[in-house]
């Protein structure tokens, strides 16, 4: 891409691109009736900063970009979670010193019926 602009030098041009945001539900196995969710924004995994407790969701989630950089919620009504992209295994964040651990796939918890 070629841009020319009149003026000074000192002219900047910010180009911005939005990335789909995508929620997507998956069976865990043929043998099992659960659904997993995942959540991508473009090509990036999206995940929850673990602190030991698994985070599911009763009700199909929706994913929405916050106003921060590397940000976004997802919420199913009765709670809502943080999310942030998930790092690459050769940035030096991930490594077992420091316990980088992350939440990737989400259970569709079950509700049950009071009869």
């Amino acid at each position: 891409m070629k841009v020319t602009m009149a003026g000074e030098s000192s002219s900047s041009l910010k180009i911005e691109f939005e990335l789909e945001q995508k929620v997507l539900q998956e069976a865990t196995s043929e043998n099992d009736a659960s659904e997993v969710y995942r959540f991508m924004s473009g090509p990036l995994l999206l995940g929850h900063a673990h602190n030991g407790e698994e985070i599911s969701f009763t009700s199909a989630p929706k994913l929405l970009k916050t106003q921060q950089n590397n940000r976004w919620n997802v919420s199913d009504g009765t709670h809502k979670v943080a999310l942030t992209s998930v790092y690459h295994l050769l940035n030096p964040a991930v490594s077992k010193a420091s316990e980088y651990q992350k939440q990737i796939l989400f259970l569709r918890a079950e509700v049950s019926k009071k009869e």
